[in-house]
C-alpha cells in the first residue's frame, strides 16, 4: 500500500509537470508553434484536469486552425471549471460569434450577468447578443449599462451599435 506522504508529493510533481507543460505551451504558440502548444495543453490537461490554461491553448489551436466547434467545447470547460475566468469568457464569446450561436451567447452572459451585475464586459456581449437576435431595446440597455461601467467598451459598443437607430446610438454614446 502506498503512504499518503507519496501520494501528497506524486500530486505535487504532476501539478508542476502539467505548470511546465503549460508554460511550454505558451513559448511555442509565442512563435507560431500552435499545434506543439495545443499538444502540450492537451497533455497538460491530462496531468491536471483543472488546469484552464491548458485547455485554453488546445481551443486557441482550434479557433486559428478554422474549427470554432470543438474549440469552443474545450473553452466552456474552462468556464466550468473558473467561471469567473474573464479572458476565457471573451475567447468563447467570440467563439461564439463565429458560430453564430446568439442564444447560446445571450444564456451564457445572462447567467454572469445575474452574478456579477456591474461586470461590463458580460453586459457588453449580452448587449450584442440581444442586438442579433433582434431585441434591440434590451441590447441598448445592456450596451448603455456596459458603457457605464467600463468607457474604454465605447469602440465596441459602436460596432454594434451600427445598425441601432442614430438616436438609439446617440442615447447610448452621447457626444461622439
Amino acid at each position: 500500500m502506498t503512504k499518503p506522504k507519496k501520494t501528497v508529493s506524486s500530486l505535487v510533481r504532476t501539478k508542476r509537470q502539467a505548470a511546465e507543460l503549460v508554460s511550454a505551451a505558451r513559448a511555442r504558440e509565442g512563435v507560431g508553434q500552435g499545434r506543439e502548444a495545443a499538444r502540450m495543453g492537451r497533455k497538460a490537461v491530462l496531468l491536471d484536469p483543472c488546469l484552464t490554461e491548458g485547455y485554453r491553448q488546445i481551443g486557441l489551436y482550434l479557433f486559428n486552425s478554422q474549427r470554432p466547434v470543438p474549440a469552443t467545447g474545450y473553452l466552456r470547460r474552462i468556464l466550468l471549471i473558473d467561471p469567473g475566468d474573464r479572458a476565457n469568457f471573451d475567447v468563447f464569446m467570440r467563439g461564439l460569434v463565429l458560430l453564430n450561436d446568439f442564444e447560446e451567447m445571450a444564456r451564457q452572459a445572462r447567467t454572469v450577468v445575474e452574478r456579477e451585475p456591474d461586470r461590463a464586459d458580460a453586459r457588453y456581449w449580452l448587449g450584442r447578443a440581444l442586438h442579433k437576435l433582434g431585441s434591440l431595446e434590451n441590447a441598448r440597455d445592456h450596451l448603455n449599462a456596459a458603457l457605464r461601467a467600463d468607457r474604454a467598451l465605447a469602440r465596441d459598443i459602436r460596432f454594434v451599435g451600427y445598425t441601432i437607430t442614430t438616436a438609439a446610438l446617440a442615447e447610448i454614446l452621447p457626444g461622439r
